[in-house]
């Protein structure tokens, strides 16, 4: 049966951001020691702590956009519907700021995804069909706005614990089949899992090790679909809070993680990335990504200097930390001639990534595409409850505070609230109020076919 444990550990909680108690974690696996770590000794790392978002979640209006190439559909049904991805069951939005009673403006991932990202997602056809929409918050003096968000790479174990609630569902042979698959990923896999657990018991990486592990790291992605994932965070991760160049330095100071550069590095590393979003066929060699890097660097980009031994040994080093902190349950692998192969036997240990694996195969595999509707749907009523019980209105995405956020749709109407439509009037993304929309905000799950950014495999 569904309780809270497996939903909470994948919140952060920002208000108490570095009270953690993880002191039986190898050194290089410690919460504790990346939180410091990053807040302290990066350029950026201010940024977990005290930023725009985080600010205007103390004034009693807040402004959000919301981008949508499906406006039409949404006002023929009269309401704004939450979606899954990230922030599982909410309304997608970037944060807006008000400029005057009328005009406003974008954080720069609301203009990156309105000019750059939704360009290369959507057909060309489509694009005149792209709107903005603001949604104003009004949230009661009463309400206690805390910044806690939510970490989709740590969902794991919350996957695995609705699909255990949910298999009945399923026929016997088709769960028997879909077990079988994600075993035999697992299996497949041990080796590298195991090597993981070996270098999570060091105090450091060294440059070659850590090439050599990222490049193992990128051939088992095929595998384990969820390592993408991983991989796209953590190299988000290093840019967000290095980058230091003119660019990035203004951002900073206006309380915003300039989000641009590990955008169009994902990119280059991967061309259709945009146009299909499959994180899970996220991978590239060592030195692809500091070959990439080091070209930005040398025509002034992102960093002021690149250190590629620096580079190399953080995304090792947090790889491992995110493989062996999220993906399997203890912080010790038990010798393989103990292990039980089944699939009951391999939960003992590697639940989170079990998890993991059914929630990628439930989207297209046979009929599961029909029963990944009821997994989503779970999902979001599972979060809800969760959010409302801590008064969560607007939650975000809590593995870095750089834009996303969403809407509690669960919640909203305990606040009152009102959806405008606009229209962007220049290329820096300031938006014009044309006309307040007759609409309300729902909490039944759009179909992804609607969505902007996850119809996608």
């Amino acid at each position: 049966m569904l309780d809270n444990k497996s939903i909470a550990a994948a919140h952060v909680f920002y208000d108490d951001y570095l009270s953690v108690n993880d002191s039986d974690h190898p050194f290089l696996c410690s919460e504790t020691k990346w939180r410091h770590e990053l807040l302290s000794a990066t350029p950026n790392g201010h940024l977990l702590k005290q930023n725009t978002f985080f600010d205007a979640l103390n004034n009693q209006t807040i402004w959000l956009a919301h981008i949508t190439s499906s406006l039409d559909k949404a006002l023929e049904f009269g309401a704004l519907s939450p979606s899954g991805g990230c922030l599982v069951g909410s309304i997608y939005c970037i944060q807006a700021y008000a400029l005057s009673d009328s005009i406003f403006s974008m954080h720069n991932l609301g203009n990156w995804i309105y000019f750059e990202e939704a360009p290369m997602a959507i057909d060309k056809d489509a694009l005149s069909s792209l709107e903005v929409v603001l949604i104003r918050i009004d949230r009661p003096a009463t309400l206690h706005s805390r910044p806690i968000g939510i970490d989709y790479t740590r969902l794991g174990q919350f996957h695995f614990d609705i699909y255990a609630d949910l298999k009945y569902l399923l026929t016997r042979q088709e769960r028997h089949e879909l077990e079988g698959l994600t075993v035999d990923k697992l299996k497949g896999s041990i080796g590298f899992l195991s090597e993981v657990e070996r270098l999570a018991q060091r105090e450091r990486i060294d440059a070659n090790d850590a090439k050599a592990f990222i490049d193992k790291y990128a051939h088992f992605v095929p595998t384990l679909p969820i390592l993408g994932y991983l991989y796209f965070e953590t190299l988000l991760d290093y840019i967000l809070y290095y980058q230091d160049d003119a660019t990035a330095t203004e951002y900073a100071n206006k309380g915003e993680f300039y989000n641009y550069y590990y955008k169009r590095i994902a990119k280059d590393i991967n061309e259709t990335l945009y146009k299909k979003f499959q994180l899970s066929s996220f991978a590239a060699s060592a030195d692809k990504l500091t070959a990439i890097l080091r070209k930005y660097t040398d025509k002034g980009l992102i960093f002021k200097s690149f250190n590629e031994e620096h580079f190399v040994r953080f995304l090792a080093e947090r790889l491992v930390y995110r493989v062996h902190n999220y993906l399997k349950i203890g912080h010790t692998m038990r010798d393989r001639s103990l292990i039980n192969w089944s699939f009951e036997g391999l939960a003992e240990d590697f639940s989170p990534l079990l998890g993991h694996l059914i929630h990628r195969e439930l989207r297209s595999f046979n009929r599961f595409p029909d029963f990944y509707y009821y997994f989503d749907q779970t999902k979001a009523l599972k979060v809800w409850n969760y959010w409302n019980n801590h008064d969560i209105v607007i939650p975000f995405n809590g593995i870095v505070p750089k834009g996303e956020v969403g809407i509690n749709p669960a919640y909203i109407d305990n606040t009152k609230y009102a959806i405008y439509q606009t229209k962007v009037t220049d290329h820096s993304g300031k938006l014009e109020i044309t006309n307040k929309l007759d609409m309300r905000i729902s909490s039944r799950l759009i179909d992804l076919k609607y969505t902007l950014m996850r119809n996608r495999k």
